[in-house]
Order: structure tokens, then C-alpha cells, then sequence
């Protein structure tokens, strides 16, 4: 028998042990499947502290973005297919702040609000991965309450584009037409 004739049936014989893919089997089987993604245009990816998930509805997206980690917040990284433009949400209880990133490299923009909050203040965000542990803290003119966020979400959902809904910093090294 030659080498190449033993290689083929050994080879044969290898795959005929293996067991047909079952993807039920979970960790066999990748949860998102890219060219899904790239046709269903309210495909979300959403990233947490050590975590994952999808959504593709305004309902599963709420479902996600309402959950809380042992500390009482949550860290949520929102994008579709592509890792851009992306949403960061931070929430600490019923607080939360934003950032839209419309590409890599860009300083992002800012959700503002305050409302409610004492002007020169600042807000502790408690989540898991926060750094430092106890918290980090974000001046109270960029928190604002949990529905906003996810208003803010659920537009981006839709249009994968900064919400029109809410007014937005804009880091001054844009103002000066500084380019990453």
C-alpha cells in the first residue's frame, strides 16, 4: 500500500470515529453567526465584564441592558457585526453614563445630562471590572437616568448611528478639526 493510499484510509477511518456535529452541544458551535449579522440590520452585540450576548429586537436588547452584576451595575459594550461605531454604557443602579465611538481611535462623545444631580458633583459607578474596585467616578453633568440609556440603545439599535434624542459633549480636539 503506498503512503499516499494509507494516508487516505487512515484518514477515513479517523473522521468515522468523529461524531457528527451536534450544535445543540453548546461551546461546539460559535452563538453568533457572521453572515447573520451582517444581513439582519437589528443584529446587536453586546459585551460585558467577562460576559456576552445578542439581541435582535428592542425587547432582547432591554432584557440584556436591564441586567446587574453582583455589584449592582453593569458594564455593556454595544456594536453590530463591525466593532464600529459602538455604544459604551456604564450603569450603577438606576444611574448611567454614555459614550458613543463612531470609529477606532476617536475620543468618543459623551452623553450629557445632570438633571437632578448637584451641578459640580460627581457620580461613583460601582460594576464589576470597575477600576479602582471601589468605583469609578464620572462628573454628574455626563450621568444620567437608566431609561435614557436605554432610549439611547434602542435608537442605536435601529440606526447604528449616535440618538438624535440626547445632547452629546463633543471632545474640544474636534472642535479644532483634529483628525485621529
Amino acid at each position: 500500500m503506498s503512503d499516499i493510499s494509507l494516508e487516505r484510509t487512515v484518514g477515513r477511518r479517523i473522521l468515522s470515529l468523529i461524531p457528527p456535529l451536534n450544535e445543540s452541544i453548546v461551546g461546539l458551535r460559535p452563538k453568533m453567526n457572521s453572515r447573520r449579522q451582517i444581513r439582519d440590520p437589528a443584529f446587536m452585540k453586546i459585551e460585558g465584564y467577562g460576559i456576552a450576548w445578542d439581541a435582535n429586537d428592542e425587547e432582547g436588547l432591554e432584557t440584556v441592558l436591564r441586567k446587574r452584576d453582583s455589584r449592582g451595575g453593569g458594564q455593556f459594550w454595544l456594536s453590530d457585526a463591525a466593532d464600529y461605531p459602538c455604544l459604551a454604557i456604564r450603569v450603577s443602579g438606576d444611574l448611567s453614563d454614555i459614550h458613543y465611538f463612531p470609529h477606532d481611535n476617536h475620543p468618543g462623545f459623551r452623553c450629557l445630562g445632570g438633571q437632578d444631580l448637584p451641578p459640580n458633583g460627581c457620580t461613583n459607578f460601582v460594576y464589576e471590572g470597575c477600576e479602582p474596585y471601589a468605583g469609578e467616578e464620572t462628573e454628574n453633568k455626563f450621568v444620567v437616568p437608566f431609561a435614557t440609556a436605554l432610549t439611547v440603545a434602542k435608537d442605536f439599535l435601529r440606526s447604528k448611528q449616535m440618538a438624535s434624542s440626547v445632547q452629546w459633549f463633543e471632545p474640544w480636539v474636534m472642535r479644532e478639526g483634529f483628525t485621529p
